[in-house]
């Protein structure tokens, strides 16, 4: 049986969905799983799959000789230098995550990348050079022409979306965002998070309080939510942390078919040539799987 190996905080909306394309992947294949959030719970005849590298030590510690996967969602110790950059223990952090992830490119049994600049970034780093993984299609929203409305593109309205970690630009996006304001007295923006408390303090900390509107709106009706904007902003530096993140944000925005018209000057070209790549990869490696009749990709890797 496979195990999905869950600690305390791994579950969001955005794993969540991932998770169920795992899950839906093994049951094609044939197998059983279930997911489990205590180690007594794995025996040493499951395949066990954990989304992150702590929880991969963790299991590999309770038992050397078992099967596990493992799940990139992100290179965390680069995060940690940006959520902890006020903090004495940002590089104490990065050098366990570090730790951490030496020991699931050496023992994992196959391990799963979100993109190409992901796999590479492992490449260079650590010298990873095996041939146990596999690159998901980072694709979450499929384009729905019916979102073409006419009337939604006569009034500049903004949309961000998403959660408000430091090298998503959210400050600069805010930023910016004052500037428009003030040559364009009518446009709008709203934040679409569910850290609402954050997002909040943030418009306090820019005056920006009574321009700008938060709310939350489920995954599930995160496209009917965003078909509603002309503009969406994307606002990425040219760092590693961005280079090898899933482009979700510009599928979402794609699938509810916003304005491209802008793509701002915090958009590094290097960044951005690599991010348009990743998207490429993504909306080609899908359309490929359609036509071969894979519709869960990950099916094939569990037979």
């Amino acid at each position: 049986m496979y195990k999905l190996f869950l600690m305390s905080g791994d579950e969001n909306e955005a794993t969540s969905y991932y998770l169920r394309i795992i899950k839906e992947a093994i049951l094609l294949s044939g197998d059983d799983v279930k997911i489990v959030y205590d180690l007594r719970d794995i025996v040493q005849t499951d395949y066990v799959i954990t989304i992150h590298a702590k929880a991969f030590f963790y299991v590999l510690l309770n038992n050397r000789k078992q099967y596990i996967i493992n799940w990139f969602q992100g290179v965390v110790p680069e995060e940690a230098l940006y959520m902890y950059d006020k903090s004495f223990t940002r590089y104490p952090r990065k050098l366990l995550w570090e730790l951490f992830e030496r020991i699931v490119l050496k023992y994992s049994q196959k391990i799963f990348f979100v993109s190409k600049a992901m796999l590479t970034h492992y490449q260079n780093k650590y010298k990873y050079n095996k041939n146990n993984y596999f690159i998901m299609p980072c694709f979450n929203q499929e384009f729905v022409i019916d979102t073409i409305m006419e009337n939604k593109y006569l009034y500049p309205s903004f949309v961000y979306v998403g959660s408000l970690s430091k090298w998503q630009c959210i400050d600069e996006m805010l930023q910016l965002y004052g500037k428009i304001k003030l040559e364009i007295p009518n446009a709008s923006l709203s934040i679409l998070t569910s850290d609402k408390e954050k997002a909040f303090l943030l418009l306090e900390k820019y005056n920006l309080q009574e321009e700008v509107e938060i709310n939350y709106i489920p995954v599930e009706l995160l496209n009917k939510e965003l078909q509603k904007y002309k503009y969406g902003f994307i606002i990425r530096k040219d760092n590693v942390v961005n280079k090898v993140a899933t482009p979700t944000k510009c599928i979402n925005l794609y699938a509810a078919v916003m304005n491209y018209e802008f793509l701002f000057s915090c958009v590094c070209p290097g960044f951005l040539l690599n991010l348009l790549d990743t998207f490429s990869f993504s909306l080609v490696t899908s359309k490929k799987i359609t036509i071969k009749g894979h519709r869960n990709p990950f099916s094939i890797l569990f037979h």
